[in-house]
């Protein structure tokens, strides 16, 4: 994908505040804390930079719901780092950020990794800066991040070659 504009961003909040920014000129659903597998394609390439959106979203929705999940104190995380949902479609629920790997109806699509590891560097960096979450939360996490990427990332019970890709990136940062 080309990327339209050069925005550089210095933290996390800066990614964060970008994505909605685009996502309240392109949303389909008003009202939401995210968006739906509906919406995700056409958000990305009408986004400014659909390659850093892409990313953006992959990394953010994974760490999103990694921390639902294992965080005692999501609240007070998510009040600091207000990441989008990926809403399942048609289906009640969230879906698992494996889902940007894929363009429409499953095909392929080209994905900066040095982009995801960038935004993922950014994003994990400014979390353990921001003493929102315990001292020992990724030390204690790590050992448990590359089930939590094979069961999000996963195809016939064996991890993607996506999954494996954002799980290396993720383990070096986390």
């Amino acid at each position: 994908m080309k990327n339209t504009s050069a925005f550089e961003p210095k933290n996390f909040s800066e990614l964060i505040d970008w994505f909605w920014q685009e996502w309240n000129y392109k949303k389909h659903h008003v009202g939401r804390d995210g968006l739906c597998q509906c919406e995700s394609e056409s958000l990305i390439k009408h986004s400014s930079n659909p390659d850093q959106m892409r990313a953006f979203l992959m990394v953010s929705v994974f760490v999103d719901q990694f921390f639902y999940t294992h965080c005692n104190n999501y609240e007070h995380f998510r009040s600091k780092f207000k990441l989008p949902k990926l809403y399942s479609h048609p289906v009640y629920g969230h879906h698992p950020a494996e889902w940007f790997c894929y363009g429409i109806r499953g095909s392929e699509v080209s994905i900066d990794w040095a982009g995801v590891e960038k935004i993922a560097s950014i994003a994990i960096d400014d979390i353990k800066k921001s003493e929102i979450i315990s001292k020992g939360f990724f030390s204690k996490t790590r050992i448990i991040l590359p089930g939590e990427i094979r069961m999000d990332f996963n195809s016939y019970g064996e991890i993607t070659e996506c999954g494996k890709n954002l799980k290396k990136i993720l383990l070096k940062y986390w």
